[in-house]
């Protein structure tokens, strides 16, 4: 016997999936920037000799905050559409604010803003199809990879010399980071770090197409 239409089991999972905001989620998103905001005020050096004036750097702060945290945090950030829609739409203004803050052009800040809504918006599918505790995990390990690793190996090359420098420019197109801060200052050829957002949100959507198409032929029994 198949259930009511109002029971069966994939609707109520897409009801939750886009159910109304998560506010605990959203206040967190909102504390970290506004953080942010406040120690590039506040003229606060985060690093050894960091260059004068310090809120010059307030958009670069915010971006490459916005990426990391939005890494390590997506799926308890992105838990459902709602959630994941404000989160995007929040990221613009304070944005916004930093480049105001550091008298950088609008336009520039809009340009890397974009870049960044649209990395959000990949992770945000991808939060969809990670059903399991494992699969989040797994999930966000393989963004903190891409969002602090790939930096992470690109600063020790540059600073030490540790590694070959063949190996980092191949890992070049895979720090979203980075590619959030290249729009800042474009140059001739800097469309090819959109091939990373583009990509995630890509295969996300794909992924997603599949879990549900495989969700519903299981959830819809023959008599």
């Amino acid at each position: 016997m198949t259930h009511a239409a109002d029971e069966r089991p994939d609707r109520l999972k897409q009801a939750a999936r886009s159910g109304s905001p998560a506010i605990g989620a959203i206040a967190v998103w909102l504390l970290i920037q506004l953080i942010v905001l406040v120690l590039c005020a506040a003229r606060v050096a985060l690093w050894y000799r960091a260059p004068e004036p310090l809120e010059r750097l307030a958009v670069e702060h915010m971006l490459v905050a916005q990426v990391v945290a939005s890494s390590l945090l997506f799926p308890w950030l992105m838990r459902n559409l709602m959630t994941a829609a404000c989160v995007i739409l929040t990221s613009a203004p304070f944005v916004l604010l930093a480049a105001m803050l550091a008298e950088a052009g609008l336009s520039s800040a809009a340009r890397a803003w974009g870049y960044v809504a649209l990395w959000l918006a990949g992770l945000a599918a991808w939060t969809a199809t990670l059903q399991t505790r494992r699969a989040k995990l797994v999930g966000v390990a393989l963004a903190g990879v891409l969002a602090v690793g790939v930096p992470l190996v690109r600063y020790l090359e540059s600073e030490f010399h540790v590694l070959p420098h063949a190996q980092p420019a191949a890992l070049r197109w895979l720090n979203p980071v980075a590619g959030a801060l290249s729009q800042l200052r474009p140059a001739p050829g800097d469309n090819a770090w959109w091939v990373l957002p583009f990509a995630v949100v890509a295969a996300g959507i794909i992924s997603v197409s599949l879990v549900r198409s495989r969700f519903r032929a299981t959830s819809y029994p023959q008599d």
